[in-house]
């Protein structure tokens, strides 16, 4: 990547983490209070999320992780953005595959500053982590299938991706 690629590349990428992080401190509404779960102790989690939830367990299990640094709001959303950040750099490295740098610096930038993307990554359900696994999955099979011998650890990846897609939300 020529240094001038880079430098866009960094600016587009702060300026998707700086709209994710706007406002991320707010209460949780809707069905993003079931998050709020995380909360309790972990039985009473896996108890809530094997008999109540609909989504499969695996984002509540990471965001139980997450939460034994902080259980705050503001933190228990950051989660979500990360995945959202994740998702913008995914976006070019997908895009690269098809695309020059040009092009693909503008399906990450147009990725940073997607209104839906945004809201996603701010609010707490398991639709964020999901798609960056899918993204990854996709990036993984890509390459498998443009390899004439693909490495084990391709394979191993792909697999991982699509299970951790597939544990954190039914499509």
């Amino acid at each position: 990547m020529s240094r001038r690629y880079l430098v866009f590349f960094i600016i587009i990428f702060i300026l998707g983490i700086s709209l994710r992080l706007v406002n991320i401190n707010r209460e949780f509404s809707g069905d993003e209070k079931r998050m709020l779960i995380v909360k309790k102790p972990l039985n009473e989690v896996m108890n809530y999320v094997l008999t109540k939830e609909s989504h499969p367990p695996l984002t509540f299990l990471m965001v139980k992780l997450f939460s034994f640094v902080s259980v705050s709001n503001w933190f228990l959303r950051f989660y979500f953005v990360i995945f959202g950040c994740i998702l913008i750099l995914l976006s070019y490295f997908l895009a690269r595959g098809f695309l020059d740098q040009f092009k693909s610096l503008l399906v990450m930038f147009f990725v940073s500053i997607s209104p839906l993307l945004i809201w996603l990554s701010q609010y707490a359900r398991s639709y964020i982590d999901s798609a960056s696994f899918i993204v990854l999955s996709t990036i993984l099979f890509f390459k498998i299938i443009n390899i004439e011998k693909p490495k084990k650890n391709l394979w191993i990846g792909y697999f991982l991706a699509s299970i951790l897609s597939l544990y954190t939300f039914y499509f």
